[in-house]
């Protein structure tokens, strides 16, 4: 999917136009992942979803994914002992789960208000959701600390204003946005990791744990001349060079490069 990008200086975040993330535009991109098989045994138990999910919370805890698309992960928590709860707005790809994989607990449903009790989960993962919202997400934030319980986890990640971002922003290299054009094909924002931590602040969170995630992706985006090559490395399939490419990636990239930013967070 090409993207083009924008620079909003009043708010701090960069601004994607391509098709319009509306609940039908995921139906067809998770359609067309349904072709493959997204739960063949391929994500590493070291997964950062998986690993995190082990620090904080015990097996059997109950764990919602809101924005789930295909509940890859769902499924891998329950593999490893949750209880999973795999929620999307995609009508036609919540159907697809009940049918094919109804022990991801498949729901219909809007991050922004749940059918959920208060208090009823141990932990909650959003991975690359409050981005696609262009009216904001602090009420979204809002809602993840009700249904989860006190002394519960919040896990949340977000494309972000990496350091090359910064950079790039600072050399004027992407054009100014205004909020007086047209969003018709707004997509997702890059936001300010510091916005999103006063904002999990005000919505009633602490934050346990806070840093980036793949710099892999984030090199790829950001430099051009370094995605073919590494999608070169990675056609290649070669377990070595794979694992150099992780420890980059641990030690350095997702410091300064990374595409997404981490929070861990505790319902107060």
């Amino acid at each position: 999917m090409k993207t083009t990008r924008y620079y909003d200086p009043e708010k701090n975040r960069l601004v994607y136009l391509a098709q319009e993330a509306s609940a039908d535009f995921w139906d067809e991109v998770w359609n067309r992942e349904k072709l493959k098989n997204v739960y063949a045994d391929t994500i590493p138990r070291r997964h950062y979803i998986l690993r995190t999910t082990k620090a904080y919370l015990p097996v059997g805890a109950t764990i919602l994914e809101g924005g789930c698309g295909l509940a890859q992960y769902s499924y891998f928590l329950g593999q490893m002992g949750y209880k999973t709860i795999a929620l999307d707005y995609a009508e036609k790809t919540i159907e697809f789960l009940k049918e094919n994989m109804p022990q991801v607990n498949p729901m219909l449903g809007d991050v922004r208000s749940l059918a959920l009790e208060d208090g009823s989960l141990d932990g909650y993962w959003s991975i690359g959701v409050i981005e696609h919202f262009y009216e904001g997400h602090l009420d979204i934030l809002k809602e993840m600390r009700r249904v989860i319980k006190a002394g519960g986890y919040l896990f949340i990640t977000f494309p972000t204003l990496s350091w090359i971002r910064k950079l790039k922003i600072k050399m004027g290299i992407f054009p100014i946005w205004s909020d007086s054009m047209n969003t018709d094909c707004f997509y997702q924002f890059a936001l300010d990791s510091q916005f999103v931590r006063r904002e999990l602040e005000e919505a009633g969170f602490e934050i346990i744990s806070s840093g980036g995630i793949d710099g892999i992706k984030g090199l790829r985006d950001e430099i051009p001349y370094a995605r073919e090559a590494i999608n070169w490395l990675y056609k290649k399939n070669c377990r070595p060079v794979n694992f150099i490419l992780e420890m980059m990636d641990r030690f350095f990239l997702r410091h300064f490069i990374n595409h997404v930013h981490l929070f861990v967070c505790r319902r107060t």
